[in-house]
């Protein structure tokens, strides 16, 4: 992680109620006691299921299946847009284009939405499925605190699989998914079985 990552995220961490305090550090000062990239080996190789519950297999801490679909993170919202779209260069199904099409079909989605990512992201999104007269704001977030405030204020999240997609599941919102369809949705590393989560 560099320096700007930390100062991007650290005003997210510290604005959580479980945790005290968030400081950078190198190896050379402090141990790392809990290795959160360890979940890799544990997730593709042990089970399949969504990232949360490899978490909790991971570091061997007992959980039911409410527990994966409880929020966890907390923000005070901002409202900018009902509608929050994300999506990267990876993660993504050509099968799912007709139904991004069908989304930025929609009437006054250009007003309704706002387009969270990268300039490249956001040039290739507005130029491969909208029209020059009728494409989202770009909106840039100072930080990811700000950026999950903007999430908590919409109605609706609408991405591929992204850090977007995975703060607006840690605060619980209504999504529209991404998904590749090479395995069943319920072994996606992304999937939530509960009301609000719509995957295509």
């Amino acid at each position: 992680m560099s320096d700007e990552d930390f100062k991007m995220l650290a005003p997210l961490l510290e604005a959580q109620p479980y945790i005290n305090k968030v400081i950078a550090t190198d190896d050379s000062e402090m141990q790392v006691t809990h290795d959160l990239d360890r979940f890799r080996g544990v997730l593709w190789r042990s089970f399949v299921g969504n990232y949360v519950e490899g978490y909790y297999k991971t570091f061997s801490i007992p959980y039911t299946a409410q527990d994966i679909i409880t929020p966890w993170l907390t923000v005070e919202p901002k409202p900018i847009a009902p509608i929050v779209i994300a999506r990267t260069f990876r993660y993504r199904d050509p099968n799912s284009i007709t139904r991004w099409k069908q989304f930025v079909a929609l009437d006054d989605f250009d007003k309704m939405a706002i387009f969270v990512g990268h300039e490249d992201e956001y040039d290739d999104f507005v130029t491969t499925f909208c029209h020059p007269n009728r494409r989202p704001l770009h909106y840039k977030p100072k930080d990811f605190l700000e950026l999950a405030q903007v999430i908590a204020g919409s109605s609706y999240v609408i991405s591929n699989s992204t850090f977007v997609y995975s703060l607006a599941q840690g605060l619980g919102k209504d999504t529209a998914l991404e998904t590749f369809k090479n395995r069943a949705l319920v072994n996606n590393e992304c999937y939530f079985n509960r009301s609000g989560c719509n995957y295509f």
